[in-house]
C-alpha cells in the first residue's frame, strides 16, 4: 500500500510507511554521526598557566567555586 507522507511529499514521489521511515533514519542518523565526528575531531583546548593561576588567585581558599570557575573556562573555549 503506498501511503502518502511527508517525505514523499518533499521528495515529490509516493512511497511506503516504510520507506519514508527510512529515510528520515538515514537523514537523522547522518546528522548525528556528522556531529560526532566533528566532536570527536576538534582539538581539545586547555588552559594557560596564566589563566589557571588567575583562577587560583580570584578563588583562592573556595575549593569549589575554583572547581567551577576552571569547568566554566574550560567550557568556554571547547564548547562555545
Amino acid at each position: 500500500m503506498v501511503v502518502k507522507n511527508i517525505v514523499g511529499y518533499l521528495y515529490g514521489v509516493d512511497m511506503t510507511r516504510q520507506e519514508a521511515i527510512n529515510i528520515l533514519l538515514d537523514h537523522f542518523s547522518a546528522g548525528f554521526v556528522r556531529t560526532i565526528e566533528d566532536a570527536l575531531n576538534k582539538e581539545w583546548v586547555g588552559l594557560t598557566n596564566n589563566e589557571l593561576v588567575d583562577l587560583t588567585i580570584k578563588n583562592a581558599g573556595f575549593p569549589i567555586l575554583l572547581a567551577q570557575a576552571i569547568e566554566a573556562k574550560l567550557k568556554e573555549k571547547n564548547y562555545d
